[in-house]
Parts: C-alpha cells; structure tokens; sequence
C-alpha cells in the first residue's frame, strides 16, 4: 500500500467543457518539514488553526493519530480550535470551485481527525469551530499549537498555479518567537472573543410510516441536531451516488472501501459513494437566514423552517441532496460535478440493528471517458480507497462478502433501476455534436 505521505497523482484537465467535472490543486505532498509540525500537532496539547486546513495534511493527520493510539504512548488529550472564514454564498447547482472544495475538504479533514466516532463519548479530543468574517483566504493555514507552556506557529500555504491541475504545491514556514507571540495575541484576543461559534447540524427525518412501501423514504424533517448518534427510530437524511463508467471488461460501478480515514462505520466494506445530508446543504434556505443559526435546536430549526417559506410539511428538496452528494464526490473522487449530470433514481429506506434508519435520495453519475477526459482514471488515481467493480461480477464472490448493507439489502432494485445500463440521453448527443 501507498504511504499516506505520498499525495495521489491526477491527470491535468483540460479548460472545462460543458458538462464536464474538473479537479482542483488541493492535493499537495507532505514533505518531511510539513510531517514534522503533524506529528507535533498531534502530540501537543491545544491545537489553534487559523484558516482552511489541507485536506492532506489532515489525512496525514488521521494517519499519525491511529499509529500512536495503537501505540504505547498515545498523544495526549487535547482541544483544537478551527477558525474557518464564513462560506461564500454560490449558486446552487453549479459546480463548487476552489474556494468551497478547500473550505469542506478543511473542515471534513479536521473533523475526521480530532472526533472520528459519531458517538461523541467515545472521542477522546474536543473540537470547536469558528467562524470569522474574511474573504481573502484562498487555501491554507496558520497553526499555532502548545507543549507544556512552550506555544509554536507555522504558516501553511498552497502556492498559485497558472494552469488547471490536480497537485497543488504546499510550502511551511515556521514562524520565529516574535512572530509567534503575534498569532498568540492575535488568537487569544481578537479571534477568541470576536468568532462566531459554529457546529455541524445534522438533520434527522421522521420514522418510517408503518403503512405502504417497507423500503420507501419520505425526507421529513423532524429536528435539527449537533449530534451525529442516532437516536431510536430516528432516520439520517443521506445521499448515494452509484458513479458508473466502463472498461475493457465492460460496465463498472467505483465503490468506495471504507476505513477510518475515510468512513465512520462499516470498515472493510465496499459501499457506493454515500453521504448525509447536513444543514449547511440546505443552500436555498440557509441563504435566506436573517441571523446565524440559534444553538438551540428548537429555535434553529424554527429559522429554517420559516426561511423555507413556512411550509406545511418541512420537506428536504431534492437538490439538497445533490448538494451533499456534490461534496462527497469531490472528496472522495476528486469530482467537481453539476448537479445536472446527477440522475434521481428515488428514495430507498434501510433499517439498521439499532432501531435506527436511513433514508437515502439514490443517483447516478456517468463518468465522461474519451481522448481529452477520462474520469474514471481521475477518480482511482485520486484516491486508492475507490474500487471500479465489474457490474457483472459485484454480487459474486469475492466482492458480494464484502458489499455493505445498502448494496446487500436492496441489490434486485439497483440492479433493475440505477446499474442498468444507461440510456444515452439524445438531446445531449445532439448537443455535444454540435459543441464540437
């Protein structure tokens, strides 16, 4: 296996076509002087991170924390501080430019490494996050992280590149005492108080109806929460994308073998692309909040509802989980994708051991491949975690042992309506043929 120091190499991309996903510089290699400050910021006792985190430092991260909690000395319990910059608004259902990938890969990066379990008693480490009003960061990141009573600050920063391409070129500089003492003035007195608390929301949906389809989901929201558990007959609002392409063997389907670096359960299977939805994905309606979120789950969830216009029933739109799937999909595939190329195949519910479920908005994306483009080589170099399967051969041994639950309880269903072979869409054709 590839040493997670090593960042994966994807082709360059040509200027974007119409339809066509694009790759940015946020993956980057870890050279020895950025592995240094890792391994110290797991080993230090309070983290403070001004900026947007790089999604490989943070998977390296994730990398060093495993091996020394499985290790004699493991690190120290500690709280990281993440100041991020408020989100730019965008228009939703276009792709998400570099800007926005930087801003989630920082903030999923960070929350895998300091609380990877989704019971929160069973993380040893406390993260809180901040927001502060600044739109001038563009990748990158100050530390200042402290050692007994002995604190050091580090700038990481992407260099600009003049061309489309997937590596991007991390440079560290580690900052003198003085300059320190600037970044520890600056955190402790002006970011501290001033920032703007922040959580992830979750978003739970009513239980399933006792009545009709057994396998059927309707995307209710019934509260708001910061709290990943589940609690009993409560369903998680999710998104799963069967991402399709072909090789010489015939139709394929990427499935993505989960682990701690890149899941919060099931490790060791396969799954298709899958992510739940959350409320900074609600974009039409966060877009129209007149004030932040309340922390109080009751009173947020009360916003949100009037923002949505104050509807009888507080239903999840469809392109809101589009906008969940369009952020997995880069993060795991390396995918900027419009939320055109993104084919609802309908809602399927799953019931878990615990009494819980989950409701997924099921997709399909057909990966572009010929002469200028081929996702499909983009999405295995960027990350070796994603497995193109045969369609033919998923549900035969040795694949089928390890399908997790969605492909394993509802395979008669995926078969006949999402991993069928795609119909070619003629007014594109016809579209296409005249762009070229």
């Amino acid at each position: 296996m590839d040493s997670p120091y090593e960042a994966p190499v994807a082709p360059q991309v040509p200027p974007r076509q119409r339809g066509v996903s694009s790759t940015t510089a946020v993956r980057a290699e870890i050279g020895p002087a950025i592995n240094e400050l890792l391994q110290e910021m797991v080993d230090a006792e309070a983290v403070y991170v001004v900026g947007m985190m790089p999604w490989d430092c943070a998977q390296t991260l994730i990398s060093v924390q495993r091996e020394r909690m499985s290790a004699d000395n493991p690190p120290p319990a500690k709280t990281v501080h993440y100041f991020m910059p408020h989100r730019s608004p965008r228009d939703i259902g276009s792709a998400m430019g570099s800007r926005t990938q930087h801003w989630f890969a920082g903030l999923f990066g960070m929350r895998n490494w300091i609380v990877p379990n989704r019971d929160d008693d069973a993380n040893v480490d406390t993260l809180l996050m901040h927001l502060y009003n600044d739109d001038s960061d563009g990748g990158g990141c100050t530390v200042l992280h402290r050692k007994g009573d002995i604190f050091r600050a580090t700038s990481l920063n992407y260099l600009p590149v003049a061309r489309r391409s997937a590596k991007g070129v991390l440079v560290i500089a580690p900052l003198d005492t003085g300059q320190t003492e600037i970044v520890r003035g600056h955190v402790f007195d002006h970011l501290m108080p001033h920032s703007q608390p922040w959580e992830i929301r979750q978003i739970r949906c009513y239980r399933p109806s006792r009545q009709g389809d057994p396998h059927g989901f309707v995307p209710r929201i019934w509260r708001l929460t910061s709290k990943r558990k589940l609690e009993s007959n409560e369903t998680e609002p999710a998104v799963v994308v069967a991402v399709c392409g072909r090789t010489s063997e015939g139709p394929v389907v990427v499935l993505k073998e989960r682990s701690p670096s890149n899941s919060i359960d099931d490790f060791g299977k396969l799954s298709l692309i899958s992510e739940h939805v959350i409320v900074d994905d609600l974009v039409d309606w966060v877009g129209r909040l007149a004030e932040p979120l309340d922390a109080d789950d009751t009173q947020a969830r009360e916003q949100v509802w009037k923002a949505a216009g104050r509807p009888a029933q507080l239903m999840l739109d469809e392109r809101f989980f589009k906008a969940a799937a369009q952020r997995e999909l880069f993060i795991s595939c390396g995918l900027d994708v419009d939320f055109d190329r993104l084919k609802f195949h309908g809602y399927r519910l799953v019931n878990r051991e615990d009494g819980t479920h989950l409701g997924f908005a099921v997709y399909r994306l057909d990966l572009i491949q010929d002469d200028a483009v081929d996702e499909l080589d983009t999405v295995t170099k960027w990350s070796h975690d994603m497995r193109p399967i045969p369609v033919e051969k998923l549900y035969l041994e040795p694949n089928i042992g390890r399908l997790n639950r969605l492909l394993r309880l509802q395979q008669t269903w995926l078969l006949a309506n999402v991993l069928a072979p795609a119909v070619p869409d003629e007014d594109e054709d016809r579209t296409r043929a005249k762009d070229s």
